[in-house]
């Protein structure tokens, strides 16, 4: 095997397990075992819609996502990679049970369709960039929505 389908194969295992035990699971050991010290992870779950910076402010951000959807069911649908970077499309069905962002619990099944971008260095990952497809999360947390939902 080449050094550069190692290095390939190696990002594909790191990404699966930071998805499968990280963001599926909430367990924060993943994250400080496979990210980067100058990780940045850019989402829509910020109210200032700026990137998440650093593992401890992600592990903060991703309990927070558990405390309000505790019912997590993740399923990865595609993963593939290529130079430095693993893309990661996943499926989740979650109930809204607790506040989010300041939004009261709906109890609503709430289906997220994730795609994560994931870029590394020296066996670490450095970004993740999300883009989720969902109106229904949308309109749950966008209030101007809310009561067309």
């Amino acid at each position: 095997m080449s050094s550069a389908l190692k290095i390939q194969t190696d990002n594909l295992a790191i990404a699966r397990r930071y998805v499968e035990k990280f963001l599926s699971m909430n367990d924060g050991s993943v994250a400080d075992e496979v990210l980067d010290p100058n990780f940045i992870y850019y989402t829509e779950i910020t109210l200032d819609g700026k990137p998440i910076r650093g593992s401890e402010a992600t592990k903060q951000a991703i309990n927070n996502i558990h405390q309000s959807f505790p019912d997590i069911n993740l399923n990865i649908e595609d993963i593939f990679a290529g130079e430095d970077r693993v893309v990661v499309r996943f499926k989740i069905i979650a109930t809204h049970s607790k506040t989010m962002l300041g939004v009261a619990p709906s109890n609503k099944k709430i289906t997220f369709i994730e795609t994560h971008v994931f870029r590394f260095r020296d066996g670490k990952i450095i970004e993740d960039n999300v883009s989720v497809n969902n109106y229904k999360l949308t309109f749950l947390f966008d209030p101007a929505f809310q009561e067309q939902w």
